[in-house]
């Protein structure tokens, strides 16, 4: 196939040396999620760096016992690449301190996207930054695609389980472009494809390498 859905790695780029195994595979986008904790931008999934962490990333942190700063991250990514910043815990700031950070080592094409909606607003109007507002849960889908006038999304990125070919022709009709996580097979990449959704958030290097090989014929 030509053309097709952004291929995008899902949390590669929380660990620097994730980075260049993903764009090896071919995704046109690294995802790493940042939060602010005391001024510094760190890289990491689980909510805090306390004594508890809930998931299967959360260990692997603690075994690291350094949190890599977004800094480091975006040194890894070569040239020509796309960031994608989910943003996660931090103030205000947060937002426009991220770009800037990407801003600086001369990525002129980022995408900034969070289910904090009040973050990611703030940058609409940012030259080369696409702008992605997430929902996870079938509410606070529906809460996003009623927002009205300057807060109307015009990307929207829905989890997986919330979507179906009538759910994206309606939220294409309303925002434009359609992203979905997580995407597992190829099979289910097709039909999202088919759907119209022009974004898929994979964890699988291999499937991210043979949708971008599929994608060169």
């Amino acid at each position: 196939m030509t053309g097709g859905p952004l291929l995008i790695a899902h949390r590669a780029g929380n660990d620097p040396a994730g980075v260049a195994p993903a764009v090896a595979a071919g995704a046109d986008v690294i995802e790493i999620d940042v939060h602010m904790t005391g001024g510094r931008l760190e890289v990491r999934h689980p909510r805090r760096a306390g004594p508890i962490l809930w998931d299967r990333a959360g260990v692997a942190w603690a075994a690291r016992r350094r949190l890599p700063r977004l800094e480091e991250v975006l040194e890894r990514m070569p040239p020509g690449s796309t960031p994608m910043l989910d943003l996660k815990q931090g103030p205000a700031r947060l937002a426009p301190a991220a770009l800037a950070a990407c801003r600086d080592r001369g990525f002129a094409e980022v995408t900034v996207a969070s289910r904090r909606w009040e973050l990611v607003d703030a940058l609409r109007d940012a030259e080369g930054v696409r702008v992605v507002h997430s929902a996870a849960g079938a509410r606070e889908l529906a809460r996003l695609l009623r927002r009205p006038g300057d807060l109307r999304p015009r990307v929207v990125c829905a989890r997986r389980d919330l979507l179906g070919e009538e759910p994206v022709r309606a939220i294409r009709a309303h925002a434009g472009t359609v992203m979905t996580w997580p995407v597992d097979d190829a099979g289910d990449a097709a039909r999202l494809a088919a759907w119209g959704v022009g974004g898929l958030i994979c964890d699988d290097l291999g499937l991210i390498a043979r949708l971008a090989a599929r994608r060169r014929r």
